[in-house]
């Protein structure tokens, strides 16, 4: 019993240090263009922002990385399509500029964030959250105007009828 209680201690002992604890310090409370999930940004290079939250005093962001993708499957390190910043050292956590694959006209963006903290210790990742594109180009846009059919001119009399568009 005494020989068993030594290995378990001394395999703490040895592996402690190897395994990854986070940091306490987080990214949550996603934004894109200051909103929560927003639709119809109307910029292809929305500013992205997060909230800090912390049960230690005085902790800080050193750096972060964000991952962006297409679909939600694809948001991890490795099928990130979109955009990985890579890590970024920098306390910012307000308005960082999307710098991925250019956005087409109403496309939805899926992303997280990671933070490290004073100590250097990752946060793990964030919740994921969305933004979606607005019609970015004038191209996109496709309408023809509502307008009376009726040929002109119009008598006054005709002028007042009832025709709907």
């Amino acid at each position: 019993m005494k020989t068993l209680l030594g290995v378990g201690l001394l395999s703490i002992w040895i592996l402690g240090p190897l395994t990854t604890a986070h940091a306490d310090l987080r990214g949550e409370h996603l934004k894109c263009e200051y909103r929560t999930a927003p639709l119809g940004i109307d910029t292809d290079t929305p500013r992205l922002s997060w909230t800090l939250a912390s049960k230690e005093r005085g902790q800080f962001q050193t750096s972060y990385r964000i991952i962006a993708a297409s679909a939600p499957g694809k948001l991890s390190e490795r099928d990130a399509d979109l955009w990985d910043s890579g890590k970024v050292d920098s306390a910012q956590s307000v308005g960082i500029s999307y710098k991925g694959k250019q956005l087409e006209s109403g496309q939805r963006v899926y992303w997280k964030v990671r933070v490290w903290d004073s100590k250097e210790k990752d946060s793990g990742w964030s919740e994921p959250s969305w933004f979606e594109t607005a019609l970015l180009r004038t191209t996109d846009w496709r309408a023809k105007w509502i307008t009376r059919q009726s040929p002109k001119p119009l008598s006054e009399k005709e002028m007042f009828e009832d025709h709907p568009a």
